[in-house]
Formats: C-alpha cells, sequence, structure tokens
C-alpha cells in the first residue's frame, strides 16, 4: 500500500533534491593518454538508521541494482553511498530517474547521454567534444591535476594535431561552452515542495538563533539549506528563493566567499508560512525529523510566551536544545542568562 503510485512520484522528486544536494556525475578516464571515460554515479550520506532507511529505498525502487560502499570520515562517523559505473544502467535508468534535478546535475545528465554517443568515435573532432564534455561535468572540473590542454595533447588532440596554442584552446573551449548553453539548457520543470525537502535533508538546516540584548532574550526560527559558491549553485539558489516567494514564503539569498545560501527566517516565515507548506510531508524528513519536530514544538511554546513566564522560557531553552547542533553557549549558559534577566526585572519592579 505504501508503495502506490503517488508515493512513487513523491519518493522520486524528494530523491532528485537529495541527489542534487549530495549526489555526483563524474567518472574517470581509462588512462592519462585515453579520452576514453567511465562514467559514475554516487550519492552519500552519513549513516544512520534514517539514512539507511531512504537510501535502502532509493537502491530498491531503482532495481536493486547501486551498490553500497560505506566508509569512515575523519571524525569516524560511518559514511554510506550509493554507487554505480555500469554505463547502460546510467544511461538507460539513473539519468531518466534523476531528471528532475536543476543547475549543474541536470545538464551533465544530458552531457553523459552525448558521451554514450560519442564513446565508439574515434575522430579528432570527437575526441575533443568528448574530453571538454567530461571536463565540464561539474564545476570542479576545472581543478584538476592535469588540465585540459594537457590532456588534450596527451589524447593527440594538441598542438601537432590542431595547432592549439593556449589563446586558441581558450577560444575554442569558449565556443564549445557556448554551444554546450544550446545544447544543454537548465532544466524548465517546475519545482515542488518534495525536491525542497530532498535538497533540504542533504544541505539543509532548521533551528533556533537565540538573540541576547538589553531587553531580554530573542527566538529567532531559521531555515536554510547551501550550497558551495560556484555560479551554478548561485543559480539554482535564486531558483529555490523564486519558488519560496511564488508560494508566499518569504526567502531572502546570501552569497559570501565559501557558500551561497537560501535563508528564511523570523516567526511569520518559518512558523506561520513554512512549516504548513512543509510539514504535511512530515514522513519525507527522514533524518531531519527531530528539526522540524523542534521547529514545531517551539512554535506552540511561544504563542505561549505572551505573558512573558519564566516556565515557559525554560522550555523553549530545553526544547531548542533537545536537538544535536553546533553551538557557541551551553543550556546552562541560557539558563542562567533567563535567571539574571528576571532577577533584574524583579528588582526593577520592587523599586
Amino acid at each position: 500500500k505504501r508503495f502506490n503510485s503517488d508515493y512513487l512520484s513523491s519518493l522520486r522528486s524528494l530523491l532528485n533534491g537529495v541527489f542534487t544536494a549530495e549526489g555526483s556525475w563524474s567518472g574517470q578516464f581509462y588512462s592519462r593518454t585515453s579520452h576514453r571515460f567511465t562514467p559514475k554515479f554516487s550519492v552519500g550520506q552519513n549513516a544512520s538508521y534514517e539514512s539507511i532507511e531512504l537510501f535502502s529505498l532509493m537502491w530498491a525502487v531503482l532495481g536493486c541494482v547501486l551498490v553500497w560502499c560505506i566508509s569512515r570520515t575523519k571524525s569516524s562517523n560511518f559514511h554510506i553511498q550509493l554507487v554505480s559505473t555500469n554505463l547502460q544502467y546510467i544511461v538507460t535508468s539513473l539519468i531518466p530517474y534523476f531528471s528532475l534535478t536543476y543547475g549543474d546535475k541536470y545538464t551533465a545528465g544530458a552531457k553523459l547521454l552525448r558521451l554514450a554517443e560519442l564513446k565508439d568515435l574515434d575522430t579528432l573532432s570527437a575526441k575533443f567534444e568528448t574530453i571538454c564534455l567530461i571536463y565540464s561535468l561539474s564545476p570542479g572540473g576545472n581543478s584538476r591535476f592535469i588540465s585540459l590542454k594537457e590532456k588534450l595533447i596527451l589524447c593527440g588532440v594538441g598542438e601537432d594535431k590542431l595547432d592549439i596554442t593556449q589563446s586558441k584552446l581558450s577560444a575554442m573551449v569558449e565556443s564549445r561552452n557556448k554551444k554546450n548553453k544550446k545544447l544543454y539548457p537548465e532544466n524548465i520543470i517546475p519545482m515542488n515542495n518534495l525536491f525542497i525537502i530532498g535538497f533540504f535533508l542533504g544541505d539543509g538546516c532548521l533551528y533556533i538563533r537565540i538573540r541576547d540584548n538589553n531587553r531580554g532574550l530573542a527566538f529567532i526560527p531559521k531555515f536554510e539549506i547551501k550550497q558551495k559558491n560556484t555560479f551554478s549553485s548561485e543559480q539554482l539558489m535564486k531558483k529555490i528563493c523564486e519558488f519560496f516567494l511564488s508560494n508566499g514564503i518569504q526567502a531572502s539569498l546570501t552569497v559570501n566567499e565559501n557558500y551561497v545560501l537560501c535563508v528564511i527566517e523570523g516567526m511569520e516565515s518559518v512558523c506561520h508560512k513554512l512549516l504548513p507548506f512543509i510539514e504535511k510531508h512530515h514522513e519525507f524528513f527522514f533524518w531531519k525529523k527531530h528539526q522540524l519536530n523542534m521547529t514545531n514544538q517551539f512554535a506552540k511554546l511561544i504563542s505561549l510566551d505572551t505573558r512573558n513566564l519564566l516556565p515557559v522560557k525554560y522550555l523553549l531553552i530545553k526544547t531548542i536544545y533537545s536537538i544535536d547542533n553546533s553551538r557557541n553557549y551551553t543550556l546552562e549558559h541560557w539558563i542562567n542568562r533567563i535567571n539574571e534577566i528576571f532577577k533584574e526585572k524583579s528588582a526593577k519592579n520592587i523599586s
């Protein structure tokens, strides 16, 4: 009953969001001097009961073919990955399934389809197109041990064959990139909230910021999703912000040196608009469900705080600290701070 068509459609949107945040299309050349290429699909997440549950669903709906890889991170956490290097399976199953992605993940899938067409061609133009496409699969494609020019020379498509000077190579690559934008356009299928939830599972956070000021403590609910700062990521975050805005939820784009973020904050935007919009899909929050539950509980408590009661303040702080998060202050710090604030107010009332 659980795996009806509606559920599977919802799961697909969710997994496309997870893959956009945490997956990759990549691969490896056969050798330094070969333009032949083995594509690779991978998507990973820190291991937990909930992440293993979702990845098991992904493995099952995609035909039980993906290979499980388990490793340990530097912080000694277990990390799970689902991987495939099977070209036929990637072309016929994975790329069609993950066609609800956006940005680099979407265009990389289209490029891999073209690479499959080129794999048996051995002409100079086919080699050149193949190598340029492979180097453009991801934003990190330019940061390689072997530069694009060196690879072209090693594969016999270099200066001795095409008389490629650095300026000519730059012009050729720029021409190829312009052509790629036309051949591999962005996905125009509208986003939905399940894609956003999937993206949130991979690269998002829902939490309460505590601001200490002269009048007391201010509690600011905050939802954010982020990616490393690249041109493609910025365009994707803009698209996500536009999606929220089109649904009446105020969202802003924040860009810094390292990351680009879509941010929603404040009681009205998060508790009154965002939560009702996403919590109807509560079952799809998996390992982020505790963040959703905490924020829902916070929203209920804050509505009781109109009289500024000390017990409610305690409950708010304890609710916020009921989930693991990176913090600057301990729970005890805020409990003591609340006691100080109420003690100061009592003294003023007596005077």
